[in-house]
């Protein structure tokens, strides 16, 4: 290679590395801090943490144990989802730093990574802040600040461990943190699979015999059909199975403590009656106020031994059907525990459940309703 060519290229390589030196330190780059690839909190000990903090500049949102039980502190200890708890942690556990960045107070405003509750700083340019607690001692405490700009390459978010002095992009996504207390909470209220429902009574709330109409199923595993009152039309099968199934995957927005002060007049009742036993009541409460998208029910369980030993007895005198010896043959299943069944009520006591309003919607109070339109006789020409 002739002397000149090698000068020139020598020339390239060190304009080259002095323009990455001056971008570095323009962009705060340091040496310093976690190594790249390293775990930024390698040694979470898991089995002691039980306090999560999700602290944003409108919101702060405690997760915590107690007696075994992780909950909402926003929301007087409703039970959390304890899975989305731990996915967090484990995220948290795995956070790898990609880049190293001086914590400047230049790039904490472009990473929007000033702390929450820095009145000084824009809102916009303050972070969320994660912190990990337990037994008295901060297994981690850090602040989530901007995604990583898709000009600069895809994935990772800029975090911010607050007694350090480096910010560090991480190799993972966390701009879908939730920083509301209804977003933590278990959403499960029940699961009632539609086929496990024997009959439904919908009753004038407040009293025990005002019948409104009753839908049972004539044997298990047929349609529902009315037997109060007796409709002229068809019942509509679709809206039936909607109405029986209505428990199954049942699931809230939000939660709220039961009171009577404020609290709208419940009109209806819906008992789900089970061929177990168990006899779900719902209480339709209408929507939320302040809310548009909230609609309010409570509930209440409880067993009926007269119920399952009825079923039993009329299923014990049913045709026995045919049996596949061939094919593997399900359980028995197991005896209910009328215990359960009243630790259950005793939770559905305290609450009023938020849910949606298709949700709502699937509770049906009013029998016309259920019934398939009357076509309209066509004029004749």
């Amino acid at each position: 290679m002739k002397s000149k060519t090698l000068f020139i290229l020598a020339a390239v390589v060190a304009l080259l590395g002095g323009v990455a030196y001056w971008l570095y330190q323009e962009d705060g780059t340091t040496h310093g801090g976690a190594k790249m690839g390293a775990r930024l909190f390698a040694d979470l000990p898991m089995d002691q943490i039980d306090t999560l903090n999700v602290v944003s500049p409108e919101m702060t949102v405690t997760v915590s144990e107690k007696k075994g039980t992780w909950g909402v502190q926003q929301r007087f200890h409703y039970p959390a989802d304890f899975p989305k708890v731990i996915r967090l942690v484990e995220r948290i556990a795995n956070l790898k730093s990609g880049r190293n960045l001086k914590a400047t107070d230049a790039n904490l405003t472009k990473l929007a990574l000033h702390n929450p509750d820095d009145l000084e700083a824009s809102a916009d340019t303050r972070g969320v802040r994660i912190m990990l607690t337990g037994g008295g001692q901060t297994f981690a405490d850090f602040l989530v600040g901007r995604e990583r700009a898709a000009a600069a390459g895809s994935g990772g978010h800029y975090v911010f461990p607050v007694a350090g002095k480096t910010i560090h992009l991480v190799d993972q996504d966390l701009k879908y943190l939730e920083k509301q207390p209804a977003e933590w909470l278990r959403k499960e209220i029940v699961d009632i699979p539609g086929e496990a429902v024997r009959r439904i009574d919908c009753l004038v709330a407040g009293t025990n015999d005002t019948v409104v109409y009753t839908l049972e199923r004539p044997q298990k595993g047929r349609v529902p059909e009315f037997l109060t009152p007796k409709a002229a039309a068809k019942l509509n099968a679709s809206k039936a199975e909607q109405l029986f199934g209505a428990l199954s995957s049942f699931e809230m927005i939000d939660v709220a403590q039961r009171s009577g002060q404020g609290a709208p007049p419940i009109e209806s009742r819906l008992e789900y009656h089970l061929y177990d036993g168990r006899v779900y009541t719902v209480q339709p409460a209408g929507l939320v106020t302040g809310q548009d998208d909230q609609y309010a029910v409570r509930m209440t369980v409880h067993y009926s031994e007269k119920e399952a030993q009825r079923y039993s007895a009329e299923n014990a005198g049913a045709t026995p059907q045919k049996v596949d010896s061939t094919l593997p043959q399900a359980k028995a299943p197991a005896v209910l525990d009328p215990a359960t069944v009243g630790r259950e009520n005793g939770h559905f006591e305290k609450w009023e459940f938020r849910i949606s309003k298709w949700a709502y919607e699937g509770f049906i109070t009013k029998p016309e309703e259920l019934l398939e339109e009357e076509k309209q006789a066509e004029p004749k020409g």
